[in-house]
């Protein structure tokens, strides 16, 4: 059996392949019985609203995009009127454990700090809220 010349498969193989592609424009075009579609949504209450949260503490860390989460949550917090607990210092005693007496303005009884986002080794127990301070 003689093969075709190597032109004469080149177009054969051209020809195939612009009507594949044809085929799957019009496929998509037309919506064809591979398109689909998305599910009706039962008709339900609508979810309750959302509320942000206002106590948090963000553990910030080195070299992994804590700063410019830190730089969010000063945003946020300065938007609702949160109190952040702000080291006397440049920071918490970093890197000793974390303790409430050195947070500026802290008094135990006082009012409590919102937002808690500095460089800092956690110690849940003076963390206000976290069982202790």
């Amino acid at each position: 059996m003689k093969l075709p010349p190597p032109c004469c498969r080149l177009q054969a193989l051209a020809a195939a392949l612009g009507v594949c592609v044809t085929i799957g424009f019009t496929l998509q075009l037309l919506g064809g019985p591979f398109q689909r579609k998305a599910p009706a949504a039962p008709a339900a209450r609508p979810p309750p609203p959302c509320r942000p949260r206002t106590h948090l503490v963000f553990l910030k860390t080195h070299k992994t995009g804590g700063s410019s989460i830190v730089n969010l949550l000063h945003r946020f917090g300065e938007a609702g009127g949160l109190r952040f607990a702000l080291p006397h210092r440049y920071q918490f005693g970093y890197p000793a454990a974390f303790r409430a007496e050195r947070v500026k303005g802290y008094r135990p009884g006082g009012p409590p700090f919102d937002i808690i986002c500095h460089h800092m080794r956690f110690n849940l127990s003076e963390v206000p809220g976290g069982g202790g301070g």
